[in-house]
């Protein structure tokens, strides 16, 4: 692909300088520094990606996630897991059970003071409904 650049005189003199002096052309020092600054960047934002793999496939908690991607709006999380090309965590199975099972459990608790033709029985329709 060609690519025109725009560089101010003094620039290009020290690319030049620089160029003649490694026995080199300017385009590969446009190359390897470009190359170079590619490869800082991706282990800088190797950090972050990391943290975002981790907060996908759950390992991390939402708050950590973001606390380590210096972020504070979960909209701003949720972005940047759709700019790494990542899928939005799913909800632990564990603890879903475990919430649900509470859930039954507070119902079960309650049900004596319920309004009649209301049931908390698994699978069973209230009164009014059958």
């Amino acid at each position: 692909m060609k690519v025109t650049l725009m560089l101010d005189d003094a620039l290009f003199a020290q690319a030049q300088c620089l160029a003649h002096a490694l026995g080199t052309t300017i385009e590969e020092l446009i190359y390897r520094g470009l190359r170079r600054e590619l490869a800082q960047g991706q282990t800088q934002a190797g950090g972050a990606y990391e943290t975002l793999v981790d907060y996908s496939f759950g390992i991390i908690p939402r708050r950590a996630a973001m606390k380590k991607l210096g972020l504070t709006d979960y909209a701003q999380l949720l972005h940047s897991l759709a700019a790494a090309g990542l899928p939005r965590p799913k909800a632990n199975k564990a603890l879903m059970e475990q919430g649900t099972n509470q859930f039954v459990a507070m119902l079960g608790e309650a049900s004596p003071d319920m309004p009649s033709g209301h049931s908390v029985d698994q699978g069973q329709p209230a009164a009014r409904d059958r």
